[in-house]
Formats: C-alpha cells, structure tokens, sequence
C-alpha cells in the first residue's frame, strides 16, 4: 500500500472496482487481500479523503466471505474459523428490526461482522445488518480512547442518519453477557 491517503484510496478504490467485476471466489480473495491489508490503512487520511467510501463500499466489500458473497450460515460461524459470536451487550446496535429474539451477532479477528436473525438468516440491510469493523471492537478502542469508536462505531452513527434511520439500541438486560443466539428457543 502507498504512503499517502491519496495513494490508498486509489488503490483501495481499484481494488474494489476489480472485485465488483469478479465473481465468486476470485471475488473473494480480493477481499481477503484487502483485508490482510488493513494494517497499513491510515484511516484518518482515508476517513477524511472520502468516508462515504470507507463507509459503504469498501467497508461492505471487506465483509465478503471466501466465496464472494455473503451467504453467511449460522452453523459456520459456530465453527469458530476465527469467529466469535458476541454478547447480548455487545450486538446491541444490531437490533432495530430484531423481533422478541434478538439478532445474534458474530465477529471475525480479520474485521468481518455478520449478523443473524432468530430464523437463522443473515440480515443483509440497515440499520441490522453486520458492518465491517476496521479496528477491533475491545473496551478501550469502543469506549475509552480507541479506533473503533472514530473509525467504526462512530462513521456507523453518521451512515444511519444519512439513511434516515433511528438505531434502537437494545439487549438483553438480564443476560448481557450471553450471546443472544443461545437466548432463543431451539428448533425441533
């Protein structure tokens, strides 16, 4: 990656106009590429040089899977493969549609965030749906001092207001350590 914002942002925008053009899983190693990449990303200068950008195309392109979709299921994700599905606290911002059983939401350590609902599908629209996180979502970085709040947490906030949508933050008050898909009644 180059050493300016202007430099990254061509090259991530390239990248990504490739991606679009591509199918399956040359689709998705693109993103792959992209996200092993985001290290180098000097976000600030990204954010400010284009955040409509960062927010929306890229961020939704990094959330690709390996085959270039996100045909997400939930019995892969429980596999672990680097996935992790969050407490009730923490997947609160993915509730605003969620019926009486709250969405559970898994995180990737590479940045991928997917959301599914109580009838095992991925929530693949706002405000629900999973969002690329460029800075790992641990307390410091989300509340105290850290890049997800600025780069992830707080661009989100902003996006949904452009959209039009009011985020209803919800969780299980009784159970906000548990991730919200063992809260809910198991299938026959």
């Amino acid at each position: 990656m180059g050493d300016t914002a202007e430099t990254q942002m061509q090259f991530l925008m390239d990248a990504v106009a490739l991606g679009e053009s591509l199918e399956g899983y040359e689709r998705g190693a693109i993103a792959d590429q992209l996200r092993i990449a985001r290290e180098h990303f000097d976000l600030e200068g990204l954010f400010t040089k284009d955040e409509g950008f960062m927010n929306e195309d890229l961020r939704d392109f990094m959330n690709l899977k390996e085959d270039g979709t996100m045909n997400y299921d939930i019995r892969e994700l429980n596999r672990t493969n680097g996935w992790t599905e969050i407490a009730s606290f923490g997947a609160q911002y993915h509730q605003t549609e969620a019926g009486q059983y709250l969405n559970a939401k898994f995180v990737n350590v590479d940045g991928r965030e997917v959301v599914i609902n109580y009838q095992r599908e991925v929530v693949t629209t706002y405000p629900d749906r999973g969002t690329y996180n460029y800075v790992e979502g641990t307390l410091r970085s989300s509340i105290l001092d850290g890049g997800h709040r600025l780069y992830d947490m707080l661009p989100y906030d902003r996006l949904m207001d452009d959209l039009g949508y009011e985020v209803v933050l919800r969780y299980n008050i009784n159970a906000e350590h548990i991730p919200n898909s063992q809260l809910w009644p198991r299938r026959n």
